[in-house]
């Protein structure tokens, strides 16, 4: 140590840096499954009705999305496709059943002839939504204003009775 520290003299005298080679391999794919299993997934999840993505299917089979959609792009796209088609319905048949649901609470305040607040209707809808979605809200707003004959502006400020919204 002190000759490296106090007098800065090395008497080690071999090479600093030793040539060292590596040996080059071509990178191989690791992946343990087989193409045609993958395959024949995709095929069943396009025959289906489309309620599996293709990361669930990924996931199922323990491969990563991006592995599946570079091995099998053309089948992928489809299911994603038919995915995209399959939750586009079920999100139309999902507003369909709020605004029924919500028509109904309306409509069954309206035969008793009371003007309901919006405590009232979170309550008999039991939506944890109904608060949070701007969409909810307003169907909300213009079935009230539609069945109690309330202009929207005078909905929710509480001036006027209407739904005394918490926003």
């Amino acid at each position: 140590m002190r000759q490296i520290f106090v007098t800065q003299e090395f008497t080690d005298m071999s090479p600093r840096h030793q040539e060292v080679e590596f040996a080059l391999r071509r990178a191989r794919s690791r992946a343990d499954y087989e193409q045609e299993l993958v395959d024949n997934e995709l095929r069943l999840a396009i025959a289906g009705n489309g309620d599996f993505s293709v990361r669930q299917i990924a996931t199922r089979l323990n491969i990563d999305p991006p592995t599946l959609w570079r091995r099998s792009g053309e089948l992928a796209k489809e299911v994603a496709r038919k995915h995209a088609k399959y939750s586009a319905q079920r999100s139309i048949e999902k507003k369909a059943r709020f605004i029924e649901q919500a028509r109904t609470v309306i409509q069954k305040c309206q035969v008793e002839d009371t003007e309901p607040t919006w405590k009232e209707i979170m309550q008999e809808l039991d939506d944890p939504g109904v608060g949070l979605n701007p969409w909810k809200r307003s169907v909300i707003r213009e079935l009230m204003a539609e069945a109690f004959s309330i202009g929207e502006a005078s909905i929710g400020n509480g001036a006027n009775g209407g739904l005394n919204e918490p926003w």
